[in-house]
């Protein structure tokens, strides 16, 4: 049985026209908190003044439709049976039945004159497998008359093209890079697609290259130990690394591919200039210490610690977790923590031991992975704090008294 989610009904005022003939005014309010007090100030100086509050007599409210959200298991229903009207005309029911993520990759190459009815394109697809990979894709084009002078009538498969071929570029339990910002830059003289991913490590980013012509070998053309965001130039010779670890401040390095024209795809980089370099950490500051385990269904889950800076043996400490939950966020990887999360640091410098988990539902772990919060984040989430201090305790790097929940 699926439980029902009630939205709270809000109160727009309906514009009506005064005797001077401009309308009444709905000022927008941030939250409904603010409106409800603007309206029972406004109630009590109604009370206070009668008369005034006779010349606003005819200020109306309009009560917005309400909906109901049900979250539903059944994932074999098709999208077109996700929206349907309740029973009553003024309630529409939305059923959410699967996890999306929306990201921009996608490249269009020139049609030829040989091939008008084809297009080929290059895209990031994680519903094949579960984990964010691109394909090239070639697709026939069909054309179709409709006349549009009467009412269109949907019918399934309207405006889809078959596809001619799906070309699988990377493949595997990692993802290539295509949120937040993330792209794609595409060689079309050597044949070659550049991309970030996680091919190494989910908990570092690095710049690699592949053949989408004849694909197989991935190259990385970023350093391990570092987690990287790279950005190609326009003759695809050079590429600049903005990167860092745990460890190690941020740096700006420009780096030269050179090699043979004949293999572009082996060509090595070599350092070229430094746009930045990294600077050195507050005599304060001690970086987080990076750790893995595995929950009782077999997932495999990281975590940082931040131990205090008066750390002794045998003796307890407060202890804060610090959780996001998800989707959309990795907490814990390879990249410097100095700057964004340093109050983290500063609770570990007053006696308090922090912990950071990405449990299920964090970013970039494919679609299973981040999918675990649908219609369950609370529990979700608990299951992943719940997994996080026997290994902790069993390796001695936290010895608490007090958890304090830092969501």
């Amino acid at each position: 049985m699926s439980e029902t989610l009630q939205l709270p009904s809000l109160q727009v005022s309906e514009p009506q026209v005064k005797e001077d003939g401009h309308p009444w005014s709905s000022s927008s309010t941030p939250t409904l908190r603010r409106r409800r007090f603007r309206m029972r100030r406004a109630r009590n100086a109604e009370e206070q003044n009668p008369e005034a509050a006779s010349s606003s007599s005819s200020k109306e409210f309009l009560q917005l439709p309400s909906i109901e959200i049900t979250p539903s298991s059944d994932e074999d229903t098709p999208w077109s049976n996700c929206s349907t009207p309740s029973a009553s005309p003024r309630r529409k029911r939305f059923l959410l039945r699967k996890w999306l993520t929306v990201h921009d990759i996608f490249y269009p190459f020139a049609q030829s004159e040989e091939k008008e009815d084809e297009l080929t394109f290059l895209r990031a697809n994680e519903c094949k497998t579960g984990f964010c990979h691109l394909y090239r894709v070639t697709a026939i084009l069909q054309r179709k008359m409709y006349d549009w002078t009467q009412p269109y009538v949907p019918s399934k498969g309207d405006f889809k093209c078959p596809l001619k071929e799906e070309v699988a570029l990377t493949s595997g339990e990692w993802e290539v890079l295509a949120r937040h910002g993330y792209k794609i830059w595409v060689n079309e003289e050597t044949k070659l697609v550049y991309f970030q991913g996680t091919k190494d490590t989910p908990l570092e980013h690095h710049l690699y290259v592949v053949s989408y012509e004849s694909p197989g070998e991935v190259v990385r053309l970023t350093t391990l130990g570092f987690s990287h965001s790279c950005s190609m130039s326009q003759n695809f010779d050079m590429f600049i690394s903005h990167y860092s670890s745990v460890r190690t401040p941020p740096c700006v390095h420009v780096y030269k591919l050179s090699g043979s024209d004949e293999d572009p795809l082996h060509k090595q980089p070599k350092f070229w200039a430094s746009m930045m370099e990294a600077a050195s950490c507050p005599a304060d500051y001690i970086p987080p210490e990076i750790f893995h385990f595995r929950t009782q269904s077999d997932v495999e889950l990281y975590g940082m610690v931040y131990k205090p800076h008066d750390l002794q043996p045998g003796k307890k400490h407060p202890t804060v977790l610090f959780v996001y939950g998800g989707p959309q966020v990795q907490l814990v990887n390879n990249s410097f923590k100095g700057i964004k999360y340093l109050r983290l640091n500063t609770l570990a410098s007053l006696g308090y031991a922090v912990v950071v988990i990405d449990g299920r539902g964090s970013c970039q772990r494919g679609l299973k992975f981040e999918g675990a919060l649908k219609n369950q984040m609370v529990s979700a989430l608990l299951h992943s704090v719940l997994w996080v201090w026997p290994p902790l305790c069993y390796t001695g790097r936290v010895k608490y008294d007090l958890v304090i929940l830092y969501w």
